[in-house]
């Protein structure tokens, strides 16, 4: 659970450039014989430190000559992003309190209220609970200063007036979290609520890890550091 928030894909399609000739690159020049120009695929991570990352030469020129750049979500368009809060809620008005015993809701509530944030927790508990995971994790995470990468590839397609647009709605992605039952996702939200509060848990070494194979590229390593985590069972493939 704690891998699923981060990786993402972006495509930047109308592109013209030189073929891949590694399988170590989060860039990939896509062609065939019907196509009169390639495209090109890229992989992001959500969250990441900003002295992590750092947009490369050849992902600009890429960008740049792009005629469309299209990002998982169209970030650009500000009443996309808007919705996406009161998409956020569980359905039915169900809280936190609905899905946890009381003394699972107690803990929960106190390590949040602990933790503190810009959400407060009567607000948080209304979320669907990997959502409210979610911001623990990023609030977890050691770093001053995280960056949204998508963000650093819009402000480069801003820069030659490449045209931002998205693969999917705020609709189709929160739905997908109704699909996963809340119960699950609310007895997860307390296992990593309760490993932390023991110091057991191990999601910083397998974030660090996420992002050390992501800066390096290395593609098999972040399939292998994905695919290890079975927490939510048969619903991994849903995600």
């Amino acid at each position: 659970m704690k891998k699923i928030f981060w990786l993402t894909i972006l495509a930047a399609f109308g592109l013209t450039g030189a073929a891949q000739t590694t399988n170590n690159t989060l860039l990939w020049r896509i062609t065939g014989k019907n196509t009169t120009k390639p495209s090109y695929l890229f992989g992001t991570i959500h969250m990441i430190c900003a002295t992590d990352i750092q947009l490369s030469d050849s992902l600009k020129i890429a960008i740049h000559n792009a005629d469309k750049v299209y990002l998982e979500l169209d970030m650009d368009n500000m009443f996309e992003m808007l919705g996406a809060l009161g998409k956020m809620k569980m359905r039915n008005d169900t809280t936190l309190s609905d899905l946890l015993t009381k003394e699972e809701y107690q803990k929960v509530k106190e390590y949040f209220n602990k933790k503190g944030g810009l959400i407060p927790f009567s607000m948080l508990e209304t979320y669907k609970p990997m959502l409210a995971a979610s911001t623990l994790m990023e609030q977890n995470m050691d770093c001053d200063n995280m960056i949204v990468m998508e963000q650093l590839v819009m402000e480069e397609a801003n820069k030659s007036n490449t045209e931002i647009k998205g693969l999917e709605s705020v609709n189709f992605q929160m739905s997908i979290f109704d699909s996963i039952p809340y119960k699950l996702q609310a007895k997860q939200l307390l296992k990593y609520v309760e490993d932390e509060g023991k110091g057991e848990s191990s999601g910083s070494k397998e974030l660090e890890a996420l992002t050390k194979a992501y800066r390096n590229q290395e593609l098999k390593k972040l399939e292998d550091l994905i695919n290890s985590d079975q927490s939510l069972g048969g619903f991994n493939d849903i995600l």
